[in-house]
């Protein structure tokens, strides 16, 4: 897998221009938000333009061309859903990695490498994505409004797992 299988992926679960009531992240258009980029002009936002922006601000801030394929990808489409601090934080924690800072760097690499030797990609991602249910929930718990995302969030992660194959 590469950042073109990733993106690829998040891609066809993010869609098109969509300005839902209650999201959080306003006008949004191949999963790039308004309140992420507010002077980025997000109707008119070309495919090419988000794929490049998914790059830069996502793919390589989150560490993904260092990670094995498996976890690249299921740490992109987390970065993309939570933002990019939150979902390193979420492999940090999946990796035990110390500090818990939603930086990539070398501390996170080095956890990252040595829980993927240790137990393995599939067990790394499980956690992973195991991290991002509950965080779903806990969003809900917090903030009700949210409940009416909560079950296409579960097939989000659903997807993704069937995408990178792990029971």
């Amino acid at each position: 897998m590469s950042f073109d299988t990733a993106v690829a992926f998040t891609l066809g679960i993010e869609g098109g221009l969509a300005d839902m009531a209650g999201d959080r992240g306003g006008l949004t258009k191949y999963g790039i938000s308004h309140a992420q980029y507010p002077d980025l002009d997000i109707a008119n936002l070309t495919l090419d333009a988000a794929k490049a922006i998914y790059l830069v601000d996502y793919w390589v801030k989150a560490g993904c061309p260092e990670q094995p394929d498996k976890l690249a990808t299921c740490t992109f489409d987390a970065v993309v859903n939570h933002g990019v601090a939150a979902g390193v934080k979420l492999l940090q924690r999946a990796a035990s990695a110390v500090p818990i800072d939603g930086q990539w760097g070398p501390n996170t690499k080095l956890a990252v490498d040595h829980a993927v030797a240790l137990y393995g990609e599939d067990s790394v991602v499980e956690d992973l994505l195991t991290r991002r249910e509950i965080l779903y929930e806990r969003i809900v718990q917090f903030d009700p409004t949210q409940a009416r995302f909560l079950s296409g969030w579960k097939a989000r992660l659903t997807k993704l797992k069937a995408e990178v194959c792990v029971a």
